[in-house]
């Protein structure tokens, strides 16, 4: 198990290194799946919005068990994609039909 020092090391480089890509505008699912990883481990969103400046504290709407699995279907739903679609790694304009929705 890694110590806790080490865990922050970790954390500080990934920041460092999300901070960087945001200011190229580079933003990926994958990024957003391990943003919401992180937002998670926090605690309960309604106490974690709260302390977000100018949020209003009933934003999230409905309880905390019903926000946090609003955040884990994302999740899932990121869990059932490629690498190359969560890396941004694909030009939806030659697309097949294979990735087309079915209006069923």
């Amino acid at each position: 198990m890694r110590s806790r020092n080490s865990q922050l090391l970790i954390l500080t480089h990934t920041q460092e290194e999300m901070a960087k890509k945001l200011a190229k505008g580079i933003f990926s699912f994958r990024d957003l799946y391990m943003q919401f990883q992180n937002i998670m481990k926090l605690g309960p969103l309604s106490q974690v919005m709260g302390m977000i400046p100018g949020i209003p504290q009933g934003m999230m709407g409905g309880n905390d068990a019903e926000n946090t699995n609003r955040f884990k279907k994302f999740l899932y739903m990121m869990d059932s994609m490629t690498d190359a679609e969560l890396d941004g790694k694909i030009d939806c304009h030659k697309l097949d039909a294979s990735y087309q929705v079915s209006d069923e």
